[in-house]
């Protein structure tokens, strides 16, 4: 074989791999959906929508009994003239997923408790389900433009070490969604008359 051949086929080997690849890590990973904002007469709650896919080497991980964190996080600025944006709110669901061998079940567990779950697919779900944070009233009134910043995201933190070095470089253990900023304004009390 000549050597034009050789790199020929070397190069669409490597094509076809990478893009490949590059189609498996689009179809996994965390997404964000517009957030709501809603004001009753208790508060006013600001709802962040998520969607979650995990990766192969996710599901294999959580499936050999290596926890899973994830974080939804917000935050509230103030835009200032004269510096940077002040974030004036900031607040974090965390979210854990661990598989029971024993029993052969997921559990999700956060701030509030925990459930359990047959499936892999019910407990991503539970997972990705809608976050809420009630703002604080003085920076949230009625009819003022808010900017509001939200990120949903793996935390390697909670891995076990060797894990932790493996998602630095790995995509397939990077799942976030990276900051998403939204202008919000706040409605007026929903059921008022």
């Amino acid at each position: 074989m000549s050597l034009r051949l050789v790199r020929t086929i070397f190069c669409s080997l490597l094509a076809i791999c990478l893009s490949v690849q590059s189609l498996s890590a689009a179809a996994a990973g965390a997404e964000l959906r517009a957030p709501t904002i809603v004001q009753n007469e208790e508060a006013v709650v600001l709802t962040g929508n998520f969607s979650l896919t995990l990766t192969p080497a996710l599901i294999d991980a959580v499936n050999h009994g290596i926890p899973l964190v994830f974080q939804m996080e917000a935050e509230l600025k103030r835009a200032r003239w004269y510096w940077i944006d002040e974030i004036v709110y900031r607040a974090r669901v965390d979210r854990r997923l661990t598989y029971n061998a024993l029993v052969r079940n997921y559990r999700v567990s956060d701030a509030t408790g925990g459930r359990n779950f047959m499936k892999l697919e019910d407990a991503v779900a539970y997972i990705a389900r809608p976050a809420e944070w009630r703002l604080p009233p003085e920076q949230a009134k009625t009819g003022d433009p808010i900017e509001v910043a939200i990120r949903f995201r793996l935390d390697p933190t909670f891995l076990p070490k060797p894990f932790q070095v493996v998602s630095f470089g790995d995509r397939d253990w990077r799942l976030d969604s990276d900051w998403r900023s939204y202008r919000l304004t706040v409605p007026a009390v929903s059921g008022a008359k």
